[in-house]
């Protein structure tokens, strides 16, 4: 199902005009890499950032933490009025982010490559041609981690990240709907 569909489907009241606007766009440039990405990034962190490198952690099956061997691309998920500096100050002390992976098409097989690239996995976000970065990647959404917004402002400087366009951050809002508010369908939740 192309993700239009995907999200028409999660989301009926959509108005069909935004509907046949949202498949229209995403008809005529298929190519995401062609419109995800700003040409320059913003001065401030903005939701949607791609950073280049950020350390991450993971709570595996055992309840350990198990930490990246080394700081990993990552795209930042915390709202950018949150990412703000007031006074010198990080409003909040914690930015959420979801490491980014190299998107390894021999891992998977025809289907899952087709299905990542248009992106109608909901836990998936297909990242192509980064301009911060080599090749492609994927955001898998449900590793999300947070980092001290102090070590995030005071590395961001040395760091190379690229910004999403308008049309992209919408796109990356849609995914985020998606995988985390998209409506249960075997769940019978009972009235207090």
């Amino acid at each position: 199902m192309p993700f239009a569909e995907l999200y028409r489907s999660l989301f009926p009241s959509i108005s069909e005009g935004v509907f046949k606007e949202l498949r229209r766009y995403l008809t005529e440039n298929p190519k995401l890499e062609k419109w995800l990405y700003a040409p320059t990034t913003f001065e401030h962190l903005a939701q949607g950032d791609i950073v280049k490198a950020l350390p991450a952690c993971f709570i595996d099956a055992s309840g350990n933490v198990k930490k990246a061997k080394a700081p990993v691309p990552a795209i930042l998920l915390s709202n950018t009025c949150d990412m703000s500096v007031d006074a010198g100050y990080p409003r909040k002390p914690q930015y959420t982010i979801v490491p980014l992976f190299p998107f390894v098409e021999e891992n998977y097989d025809a289907e899952k490559v087709r299905d990542i690239k248009v992106n109608t996995l909901t836990d998936i976000l297909y990242l192509p041609n980064i301009p911060s970065l080599d090749g492609d990647y994927i955001a898998q959404l449900d590793t999300a981690c947070s980092v001290s917004s102090e070590y995030i402002h005071s590395v961001i400087v040395t760091l190379s990240r690229s910004s999403l366009s308008q049309k992209g951050y919408y796109y990356f809002m849609a995914k985020l709907s998606l995988h985390l508010t998209r409506p249960e369908n075997e769940v019978e939740r009972l009235m207090a």
